[in-house]
């Protein structure tokens, strides 16, 4: 079966996974249920434990008979374990489990139960009890409460960052196509999207080497087989400035924040969560607290921004960022890696704008650059779009003017188009690609799209556990072209987000014999000495 997901003026087609469910187990359930128990209660588990083979079961295998279905097998392996991590069950199901699944609706000894659908470049999607609605502009608050009654619609959260933007629950009892698209032919929404439960990954390596310690990124001196003076310059850029008096918000599943040479940096923050039924809670950044959630990946990314500089022979050194002297805003949205595009639009919603989720919190303290490598699926939807779209153009307000938040965004490590992200496709969007420590492009996404590129084989950073080490990735290209960006801010604080992105095209040096643009390397590698003159 075909979902034709209606997004705006585009129709997405999602495949339905037939004869196969996802179902998350209540602990106390899972606490006290054998094997037996849980096959009885669901229906057959598909998946022993999350590193066990899919296991195809009789009732499985004839449910896979229609010519749109798609195989178990073709779910990715490494988006399974984030689900199963998270505490989702793949099951051939019975037939009450099937109805609630299909219905949104309540299942014994379980919190949710939920089809799964997958696009087109086989990523799974699990539909949540809510929703995002955007109603006609001229709409009064009594005539928006009259369509919701109408529907049946509850409004749990408003998106500040959009015009009669609402995230709603939607009633239960019926399939979600059919709700989504009785409200589409309503003529009462303006777009109406579902929130849908996905995995979320970040773009680029885990650090693994904790014995290397040249930073080639900022002054390549032809060691380990790079070529010397193939690095950003920034050694030469230092000597104009650090970063000082620039908010970086870095926006990952998590980051060590208490780390020696990131604590002193971050000013802000906080972490968003999301339920299996697509709810989201946030928690503040607070001084010492223990609960925020860690990765190496984001840890390595706020390094390579703007971690902070130590005096000569300290035993601890580990080398600077980008922009040592930069402040920090901690962003983790995805901390068990699932997560619904609205909820990363909250995270670059809070990033700019952190007064709209924390009271404590004052706007002129919002962030300056956003740095972001998260991967999202197909489709882009409206809600994170416009999150964008609003960092960019209404964020960093000076005197009363907006002037907009430079946004980088890593593109996908695998060589492909960039015509398959659809979010480093905006024009919002500062699309970063990476190189080698020989001056050469490095493996990645290509097209017109693409901005520029950045170091990003080998780099060196901080990593958790007040660790250090290399990693690879165009995560890491990109906290580091946000760092140039904090630099460029320091000197030219009045440059717009679109002057910002000018500046840094003009600093690039070529890659090889290439003048001007270049799908595979934008226009060039980034020269932070040249970006600061």
């Amino acid at each position: 079966m075909k979902w034709e997901l209606k997004i705006r003026n585009e129709t997405h087609s999602l495949k339905s996974v037939q004869g196969l469910t996802a179902v998350c187990p209540t602990n106390d359930f899972k606490s006290k249920a054998t094997l037996p128990d849980f096959a009885e209660a669901f229906g057959d588990p598909l998946y022993h434990g999350t590193d066990a083979a899919p296991v195809i079961t009789p009732a499985m295998d004839a449910a896979m008979d229609g010519a749109e279905a798609v195989e178990t097998t073709d779910l990715p392996f490494n988006e399974r374990r984030i689900f199963e991590n998270a505490g989702w069950w793949f099951v051939a199901p019975n037939e009450k489990v099937a109805k609630a699944a299909t219905l949104r609706e309540p299942l014994p000894d379980a919190t949710a139960a939920r089809d799964v659908f997958v696009t087109d470049a086989g990523e799974a999607l699990l539909p949540t009890e809510r929703a995002t609605v955007q109603m006609p502009p001229d709409m009064t608050k009594a005539q928006i409460a009259r369509v919701f009654k109408k529907y049946k619609l509850r409004r749990v959260d408003t998106f500040k960052f959009a015009q009669n933007m609402f995230e709603v629950r939607l009633p239960s009892g019926r399939p979600l196509p059919e709700v989504l698209d009785e409200l589409q032919q309503s003529g009462s929404f303006v777009l109406v999207e579902p929130n849908l439960l996905q995995a979320v990954k970040v773009r680029g390596d885990e650090p693994e080497d904790l014995n290397f310690s040249d930073q080639w990124q900022h002054r390549n001196t032809g060691a380990n087989t790079g070529i010397a003076g193939q690095d950003m310059k920034s050694v030469e850029a230092w000597k104009f400035t650090k970063g000082a008096g620039v908010r970086i918000a870095v926006i990952d599943t998590g980051m060590q924040i208490n780390h020696r040479d990131l604590v002193e940096g971050i000013v802000g923050g906080g972490f968003f969560t999301t339920t299996q039924n697509g709810g989201t809670t946030f928690v503040r950044l607070t001084p010492g607290m223990n609960n925020f959630p860690q990765s190496s990946h984001g840890t390595f990314c706020m390094g390579l921004a703007g971690a902070r500089t130590s005096p000569a022979g300290d035993l601890n050194e580990g080398g600077c960022g980008m922009a040592p002297e930069a402040s920090l805003i901690a962003v983790a949205c995805a901390d068990n890696l699932l997560i619904t595009q609205a909820t990363m639009a909250r995270a670059i919603h809070f990033a700019v704008q952190p007064s709209a989720f924390d009271p404590q919190a004052n706007d002129q303290n919002a962030a300056d650059i956003i740095s972001c490598s998260l991967d999202t699926n197909k489709p882009l939807l409206s809600v994170l779009k416009e999150a964008i779209t609003f960092a960019n153009q209404q964020g960093r307000k000076r005197n009363g003017v907006a002037l907009g938040v430079p946004v980088f965004w890593s593109v996908n490590n695998m060589s492909g188009s960039i015509l398959n992200d659809p979010v480093c496709c905006l024009p919002e969007v500062i699309a970063v690609g990476r190189y080698t420590n020989r001056g050469v492009r490095d493996k990645g996404a290509y097209g017109e799209e693409l901005a520029f590129v950045a170091p990003g084989r080998a780099v060196y950073s901080t990593r958790s556990g007040h660790q250090y080490g290399e990693g690879d990735g165009t995560s890491f290209s990109t906290a580091l072209a946000a760092g140039v960006g904090a630099l460029v801010l320091s000197l030219h604080p009045d440059l717009t987000a679109t002057q910002v992105k000018e500046k840094l095209v003009a600093s690039c040096d070529p890659v090889g014999a290439v003048i001007g643009h270049s799908p595979k390397t934008g226009f060039g590698k980034l020269n932070a000495h040249k970006a600061v003159m």
